[in-house]
């Protein structure tokens, strides 16, 4: 299911039923994942992804993280610069007294 089918009315119907499902998570929800996000024990799946298994409150179901090199380079892409190119565009900006 991806995120945008994710609402909670269609998870508990998930879980009611004793279905097995994988559901995309939309990424503010990964705040709550913080520890296991800056941990080092990744599995790497294959070159480039890398892959952590992690037990929801309650033990009845696993949140699966997902993090790849392409991913990130694509987002950073996205959104212009890293955080270093930023602070240098940032400064050129800057009016001169």
């Amino acid at each position: 299911m991806d995120r945008g089918m994710a609402g909670e009315d269609n998870i508990e119907f998930l879980r009611e039923g004793g279905r097995r499902y994988i559901v995309g998570t939309a990424k503010n929800s990964l705040r709550k994942f913080e520890r296991e996000l800056l941990s080092e024990d990744w599995r790497l799946v294959h070159a480039g992804l890398e892959v952590r298994i992690t037990p929801a409150p309650g033990g009845q179901e696993f949140f699966i993280l997902c993090r790849s090199a392409e991913r990130r380079a694509k987002e950073q892409a996205m959104h212009g610069v890293s955080k270093s190119g930023l602070r240098k565009d940032w400064e050129r900006s800057k009016p001169v007294a």
